[in-house]
């Protein structure tokens, strides 16, 4: 949207620009406010509102967020908002020591034993 699509409505252009400078701050904060979100989703933070609280917006607007992120996840205070993130691998699952049969060769019993996870 642009000043002269607002005065194409038939507002003059004093107050066109107004509402284009309105318009444009309002869309400037939304993104800066989906980026902190995103941040924060990034960073783990287990209550986004919480978490949002302690984020400096003007410095956010200048795209400081993610040092500003950093600082949260470092200080006693705030760090317990955010998720720890020690993922360790999961252990492989134990291999089949002895392939399978030939589907068209087994029982009916011994098919629904496969199906149960239980040795044959």
């Amino acid at each position: 949207m642009e000043i002269k699509d607002i005065m194409e409505l038939g507002v003059d252009e004093e107050t066109s620009k107004k509402i284009f400078d309105i318009h444009k701050k309002e869309l400037n904060n939304a993104l800066v406010n989906f980026d902190v979100d995103t941040a924060l989703i990034k960073a783990g933070a287990k209550n986004i509102k919480a978490a949002r609280a302690l984020v400096d917006f003007d410095a956010a607007k200048k795209g400081d967020i993610n040092s500003q992120i950093d600082k949260l996840l470092k200080e006693k205070d705030s760090s317990f908002l955010f998720e720890k993130n020690d993922v360790k691998g999961a252990a492989p699952q134990e291999a089949q020591e002895t392939a399978p049969k030939d589907l068209k060769k087994m029982t009916y019993t011994e098919m629904c034993q496969i199906m149960n996870n239980e040795n044959i």
